[in-house]
């Protein structure tokens, strides 16, 4: 195809489709220019019903999916609690439980795993009474309120929503994967990206929440008897009002007397009426 090029700005759209769609793995076809090209840019628009897991190519600018990169953190993070012996999980269920929750919002996982934390030391705060021991009781139930709630928008996001795989880099998105390259040769860089369809995302996370409905269950007894062993509540002991007594008024002409019981002399004889 032969272009015409004559001074002045213009812009030249082409267009064309191939019969195959977005595959397992996809890489775009061979677009060769005929001619030197400079600031080429590559755009794949994966879709809705793309779950994008890997993505490469040939330019040096371009998108990344740092989910893999925080997966190993979340093994670290589930590694060193199961060592720690805070909590009856163990490495498979705080791996679990993190990867679910991060798929929707890395402060989920922070909250629940605070939540669990707060159940196992709760037999520390045995030493207080009265108020303290209250207001650390209170701060439990807020906990356990926000962790059901974290748990439920994960439950729900991840059957109704997309994941998000933290696709950063080149102004990239889910939805937007924008690669750049500063000079390329008459053939354009080629790009390619490995994804699955969205109901595999879809099933897997349907999977999460049936584990996480029978894990509950068992946590959830473990965390009644930590939270209400050996006391629910703590009584307050109010301290008792001090009332004054206050000075009872003579008839007119006399002076004023506290009330109170009548002083006698120290012969122990009635001193009689004042005068």
């Amino acid at each position: 195809m032969t272009l015409p090029i004559v001074p002045g700005h213009q812009k030249i759209v082409l267009q064309w489709g191939s019969a195959g769609g977005i595959s397992t793995f996809y890489k775009t076809p061979v677009v060769n220019l005929g001619m030197d090209s400079a600031n080429p840019c590559v755009d794949i628009k994966p879709g809705s019903s793309r779950w994008p897991l890997f993505l490469g190519g040939e330019p040096s600018v371009g998108p990344a999916v740092l989910f893999w990169s925080e997966l190993i953190v979340i093994l670290i993070i589930a590694l060193v609690l199961s060592k720690t012996g805070w909590t009856p999980l163990n490495l498979l269920q705080w791996f679990l439980l993190f990867i679910g929750i991060s798929m929707n919002h890395p402060a989920a996982a922070i909250i629940v795993a605070g939540w669990l934390i707060a159940l196992d030391l709760r037999s520390k705060a045995d030493q207080f009474t009265g108020m303290k021991f209250n207001l650390i009781q209170l701060g439990i139930v807020a906990l356990t309120l926000a962790s059901g709630a974290c748990l439920v928008f994960s439950i729900s996001n991840g059957l109704l929503g997309h994941p998000d795989m933290n696709i950063r880099g080149n102004g990239s998105s889910a939805h937007l994967l924008r690669w750049y390259h500063d000079v390329s040769g008459p053939v354009l860089p080629r790009t390619w990206m490995v994804s699955i369809p969205m109901w595999a995302y879809r099933v897997a996370m349907l999977a999460w929440a049936l584990w996480v409905s029978f894990w509950l269950i068992n946590i959830l007894k473990w965390g009644w008897t930590r939270f209400c062993v050996p006391v629910l509540w703590s009584k307050v002991k109010w301290p008792k009002p001090r009332f004054r007594q206050q000075a009872q008024p003579t008839p007119a002409g006399r002076s004023w007397k506290q009330s109170g019981p009548e002083q006698k002399t120290d012969s122990g004889q009635d001193p009689g009426p004042e005068k």
